[in-house]
């Protein structure tokens, strides 16, 4: 049997939808994966519409299970409120929904046996017409392109770009969802910043809200939190009545994971036949809310480009002069965005040597305006 044309490593939110788009181009696709079976965080998960335009054929499942978000209020604590209004930012309001619901919709529009669990590859080597893969299975193939889709301590990423490490972002994430004991029909995405950490409500369909408990740290956690619930419950302690309250009744049917957050920067995404997608090309903080969205934004170029010119060095090049510049633009302006809001939300002034007690400031009128900046590299069709 002709074996598979393209190798994808990693079954998450980039390797699966590469998987799709290329299927649907009748590309013949491999994925493995080393956990057992799909695995995804329990959290929730926002498509701004440059994500919403790379799963239109997942349209109607995404809006009759996630939620629509009308704006974000962020509330401090002197009671003082920054709103953004997402119909000023994007053409039409960013859907939030729960990872796992995206990562089964996605896993669902692909062939039967495309994902090999359990596996992992132990080794790659260039050859001329291909890339020869051996995996942790003992078994070897040669296939004309591998895709690194494995995430931000990739593997694969060393075969590109050795010398790219990650960055510690200076915050740990608390995170779960739950099915709050009073519903609510709110379109509304909160969260409560007081002092170094900041506590988040987020719907995301089917009656669920996504819980996150941001703390800045120096270190990231290597490991989980032992009790992380415990947690959770002393750092909202003096926060408003209404956070502490919905803490305190929330009742847990997901694990609470903790989890570090990076950033990652590459001076190229490709080499030869091989090619990164998603965070193991490119990580940007969580308060960018765009990772997964520049994933599947990957994943569609990808497609595109290899439909165009086929399996072969000319798809993965041009693909890598397309995304990029996106990224790189994307990249330098959240960069300076995230400084920014991080200042607005300890009301202190970035300075050139990093944040002025001296200088308070309040938050923007037009917090709107801020985002419409941020996302104006992803405003045109990737």
């Amino acid at each position: 049997m002709k074996p598979p044309e393209v190798l994808v490593v990693g079954a998450g939110i980039a390797g699966l939808s590469v998987a799709g788009e290329l299927q649907r181009r009748g590309v013949s696709v491999q994925v493995v994966e080393q956990a057992e079976a799909l695995r995804v965080p329990t959290a929730g998960i926002v498509l701004h519409p440059n994500a919403l335009a790379c799963l239109d054929h997942l349209r109607g499942a995404l809006d009759q299970q996630g939620s629509r978000i009308e704006r974000n209020v962020a509330m401090d604590r002197d009671g003082s409120e920054t709103v953004v209004e997402w119909k000023s930012v994007w053409p039409e309001l960013p859907l939030a929904v729960h990872r796992r619901t995206l990562g089964k919709l996605l896993l669902s529009q692909l062939d039967p046996d495309t994902i090999h669990w359990s596996t992992a590859p132990l080794k790659l080597i260039q050859e001329p017409e291909g890339v020869r893969v051996t995996f942790n299975t003992g078994d070897s193939e040669t296939y004309q392109v591998v895709v690194g889709a494995d995430g931000i301590n990739s593997w694969t990423r060393h075969m590109v770009d050795p010398d790219a490490q990650p960055r510690f972002t200076g915050h740990t994430f608390i995170r779960t969802t739950v099915l709050p004991l009073t519903p609510s029909s709110s379109a509304e995405w909160r969260t409560w910043r007081h002092g170094p950490h900041t506590f988040g409500l987020m719907p995301i369909g089917q009656g669920r809200m996504a819980v996150f408990f941001q703390i800045a740290a120096s270190e990231p956690l290597r490991s989980e939190l032992p009790d992380p619930l415990e947690v959770l419950r002393n750092g909202c302690g003096d926060m408003p009545g209404e956070v502490r309250r919905f803490v305190d009744s929330m009742r847990l049917d997901e694990q609470l994971v903790t989890r570090s957050a990076f950033a990652l920067t590459t001076s190229r995404f490709v080499a030869g036949r091989v090619v990164l997608i998603g965070d193991a090309a490119h990580a940007v903080s969580p308060a960018t809310t765009q990772g997964g969205g520049l994933a599947v934004e990957d994943a569609a170029v990808l497609g595109e480009e290899i439909g165009t010119h086929g399996c072969r060095p000319e798809a993965l090049a041009a693909f890598e002069r397309r995304r990029q510049a996106r990224v790189n633009a994307f990249q330098a302006i959240a960069t300076q965005q995230v400084t920014l809001m991080e200042a607005v939300a300890a009301r202190r002034v970035p300075g050139p040597e990093g944040l002025d007690d001296s200088a308070p400031i309040k938050p923007p009128v037009d917090a709107s305006a801020w985002y419409r900046r941020l996302y104006g590299p992803l405003l045109a069709v990737p």
